[in-house]
Formats: structure tokens, sequence, C-alpha cells
């Protein structure tokens, strides 16, 4: 405890005072020392100038090993008798206790980032908003990391001249554009970001030299700017952006199409079977790119396994048959955005559902509904984990198709289809103190194809049936998608209008067992909309 201690004189000659796992508040009261280390967890707080000082042409240091930190508020300066170094392996903390900018601290000499940190706060809004500043009269070397606490800031355009923006470190020798970094490469003001630049003594504006910094001519300058012509969100946003026609793509491949989910049961019609122990599974599998129009372009890789059992299984008095069941699946998808590298990654455990009419005559309805449990997490390059929330989702479909006997064992099947979904994710506040509102909401999808298909049966009594198919999907309505980030609302988009092509199989093994496998390409028409392949590979058995 150093707080009864009016003052450490080193005496004459030259001098080293070593901090260890101290706490200590001083700075004038540290007289006649040529060195002064700061190690082991201890905090130095300056609340008066520090000069160090020894034999004539010695040369002064101040060292601050990766455990501790220099603190300092208000204007304080670092001086020596003779040449002086301050090397900083720590932390330089300027924020204080009670967070507000004005605060300078002036390094009388040379300053060495030993993998360093300096904390400064700063109003992160337009062109010379008030901050805090670190001055070095001499030289600056090796790596420094800048953290940057927004004090009431929400963010304006600042240009990226080298009068605009915000002056942070300011250096009156030689330094690299490296010798300062942003912690995470940015600074986070409401939903936008600001990068630093470095302007060397050849670029950096007269005007612009802080009072305070020593010497004379030209100096670096290290100032926080808008990273181009116009604000620029955090990388997340994008990822925020993707999450809501990513859900509806989910969603929409769990409630499909009736032939995808259970394959051909036509050929099931008729033949007036009794059991009822029917059960399936099936996999399904997705590499698409989104082409954004409003919101960014991405990736979207998808994957579900789907179980489920159709104990409900009635011949009515026409020979129409009734399938209903019920299905559990489990959805994980990973979406990313290459141009911010962001990325979302949300599970969808659903349960659902489904009831299936097929008339003899060949016409057919099928139905299903849905609820989902929506877990997403957000990452970028740049933070990491960003942020994570949950909710809920609901679908609906219906379905019908007409199924029309051709020559040669060919069959055309027109179809018509209405995809409703509703996905909600809460609200939550992501690493970057931004204030995210709710995710998701409504779409309505339509769908009208056909597909080709040629029944064939070999001597033991399979059947197979081979067929291709098209469709154009679109969608009819829905929400708009904006994603509210810090007051701010950012645009998203719908999934536009695709087509879809398709080429699949189903082969029924005898009156059992049923595989069907199917492929698809899906292209957006427009200026936004997935394209991509996808594949499902699924079983169905009756016991």
């Amino acid at each position: 405890n150093t707080s009864t201690i009016t003052g450490i004189d080193g005496g004459t000659g030259t001098n080293t005072l070593t901090f260890d796992n101290i706490q200590h508040t001083g700075g004038s009261d540290l007289t006649n020392w040529n060195t002064i280390n700061l190690n082991n967890n201890t905090n130095l707080n300056l609340n008066s100038n520090l000069a160090l000082a020894g034999p004539a042409g010695a040369s002064q240091a101040l060292n601050i090993d990766l455990t501790s930190t220099l603190t300092a508020t208000g204007q304080r300066s670092i001086t020596g008798s003779g040449p002086l170094t301050v090397t900083n392996a720590g932390r330089i903390d300027l924020s204080g206790t009670t967070p507000a900018t004005g605060d300078r601290l002036v390094i009388g000499g040379d300053y060495v980032g030993n993998n360093g940190r300096i904390t400064l706060d700063s109003m992160m809004g337009a062109t010379g908003s008030p901050t805090d500043r670190v001055l070095v009269n001499g030289n600056a070397s090796g790596t420094t990391t800048l953290h940057i606490n927004n004090i009431g800031g929400s963010g304006a355009y600042t240009g990226f001249r080298n009068t605009d923006g915000i002056s942070i470190v300011q250096v009156a020798g030689t330094a690299t554009p490296g010798s300062f970094a942003l912690a995470g490469g940015y600074v986070a003001a409401g939903p936008y970001q600001y990068v630093l630049r470095a302007f060397d003594p050849s670029k950096a504006a007269a005007g612009e030299r802080d009072a305070l910094l020593g010497g004379a001519g030209g100096f670096y300058d290290f100032r926080l700017q808008s990273p181009y012509s116009a604000l620029l969100p955090v990388p997340q946003i994008a990822a925020y952006q993707s999450t809501m026609p990513g859900m509806v793509m989910m969603g929409g491949q769990l409630l499909d199409t009736m032939h995808n989910r259970l394959g051909e049961i036509r050929h099931m019609v008729g033949k007036n079977m009794t059991w009822s122990n029917e059960l399936f599974v099936r996999a399904k599998g997705s590499e698409l790119k989104f082409d954004g129009d409003k919101g960014p372009d991405f990736r979207h890789n998808n994957v579900f396994i789907q179980m489920g059992a159709t104990p409900l299984r009635h011949i009515d008095a026409n020979g129409g048959e009734w399938h209903g069941g019920v299905g559990l699946a489990y959805s994980d998808s990973s979406i990313k955005v290459p141009s911010t590298q962001s990325r979302a990654e949300i599970t969808m455990p659903t349960v659902s559902g489904m009831l299936s009419y097929l008339h003899p005559s060949g016409w057919y309805v099928d139905s299903v509904l849905q609820a989902s449990a929506i877990r997403a997490k957000f990452k970028t390059a740049a933070r990491g984990d960003t942020g994570k929330t949950s909710g809920y989702g609901f679908g609906a479909s219906i379905e019908g198709g007409y199924n029309i006997q051709l020559p040669a064992n060919l069959r055309i099947e027109p179809q018509a289809q209405l995809q409703y979904q509703y996905q909600h994710l809460k609200g939550f506040t992501d690493v970057d103190q931004i204030e995210v509102g709710k995710l998701g909401g409504s779409s309505l999808i339509g769908r009208i194809g056909a597909r080709l298909m040629l029944d064939r049966s070999d001597e033991a009594s399979r059947t197979g049936t081979p067929y291709v198919e098209a469709n154009l999907i679109r969608q009819l309505a829905g929400s708009s998608n904006v994603v509210h980030a810090a007051g701010v609302d950012f645009a998203g988009d719908k999934v536009g209008t695709m087509a879809q092509y398709g080429l699949g199989v189903n082969v029924q093994w005898d009156k059992n067992v049923a595989m069907y496998l199917q492929a698809r390409y899906t292209q957006s028409l427009g200026s936004r909309g997935y394209s991509g392949w996808g594949g499902t590979v699924g079983v169905r058995a009756n016991f």
C-alpha cells in the first residue's frame, strides 16, 4: 500500500524503480529515477506528470509488462532528462473510471509497442468529434492495439481525407501504418463502423497537429474514419439480413412436395392394403447461393434429416386413399456472406403433421402443418461470435396435382402448391452493443410445375419410376424483411422468383419397401433469389 507515501526519490546516479503487484497513484512524486518498471499486475495511475531523470547523457525508460497498466486522465506527460523510451507490453488506459473524452497523454520520447494495448474514449460521430489522444514526440515502433470506447456517438459519415475523421494518435517522429491497429479491425458506432487510417508526414494535414505534440514539421496522424465513400455497417449486419430468406428456404425445404417426402405412393392406391405401420426417413442436402438485391449476396448450405410415420391409412368407398402422418426433422444451415466475412448458423428442429388424399382417377391433395424451434448464432472474422438468439416458426402447405396417363407407360402430372411460413427470432444485443430487433416475418410462396414419369417393372414385380420435373417458384407476398439495428433500418430480400429442374427415381422393391432419390437444380430469375444444387434420398417401409 503506497497511499501513505508522499514521494519516492531515486537520488543520484543511475537508479531503477520496480513496482511489483503495486497499485500506486502519483507521477510527480516519483523523482530521480532513470528506469521505472511496472511488473506483476501493477497499476500506476498518473494524477500528475511523470519526469524520469538520470545522470547527464543517460537515457530513461518506462517499461510496462504484459500484466500491468498505466492509467491517466486529463493532460499528462511522461518525460526524461535524456532520451526516453516507453515500452508497452501491457496496457495504457486513458478511459478513466468515469468515461469522458479530452484526455491527452504526451510521451516525450520514443514509444515501443510490444503487442501492448491503448484504451481511449471517443465520441464516434462526424469529423472532429471529441476524443482522447496519445501524442508521441519521438518515434513509434512495434505493434499496439487500440481499444476505443464509444462515448455517446451514434455514427456519422466522416469522409477519408487527411482532415476528416477523428485523430487519436499523433507521432512527431517515424512510424509505420502498422504501428497502431484497431482491436477487431474496426470500431462500432451504432450499426456503423470506423476504421483506422494512417497519414504519413507527407500526407498529414499541418492544421490537424495537436498543440501538445512536440517538434515541428511533418507528423504521423492516425485517424478514425468511415471505410468508404458512405457509411458502412458493421460486418454482422449482413448476416442478420441473410437470416430471413435463409429461414424461409429452410422451412420450405421441409414443407416440400408430397413426392419428395414420400416418393411415389400412387403405386399403392387400389391395392387394398390393410397395414398402417408405415415409416419413412429422408435426408436432404443443398448447396445454394443467393443473389441479393437490397441485402447481401450469400452462400447457403443446408442439410436435414426427417423421420416420420403414417399411422392413418384409409381407403374410402370410391377407392381413394387417405394417408395421415407425423414427422420429426432436424435442419442445420450455414449461411456465409463473403463480402463481410460474416456468417449465420441456424438450427431448426421441426415437428409436422401430414394428410394426403389420392383419388383413383388421378388427382391428389396433400397438406402439411409444421412447427419449428429455431436457434441462430452469428459470427464474423473480425469479432468471432457476435450474438445469438432463438425463436420459433410455423409453416403450412397445400398441394394439388393430377396424374394423366400417356402412351408407352408415360404419365404427366401437373402440380400447384402454396406454402405459408412465419418465423420469429427474438431481439438481442450483439458483441458491439448493437440492439438488434426481432428477425423474421411471414412469406407466401407459390409453385406451379409438372412431372413426367415412366413406369417400369421387372420379373420380380419391382416397379421403378424415373422422372423429370420442372417448377416455377415465386414469393407472392410476405414481410419486407427489414433488420432493425440500433435504431437504423436495413432492407432485406425476399426469396424472389426461381426456376427449378429435377430428376429422380422411385423404386418399389416389393409391397413393403420403397426407395426414392432426387437431384434438383434451382436458378434464380431476376435480380434476387437462390441458385444451386440439392439432393434427396429417402426410404419408406411398411410393417
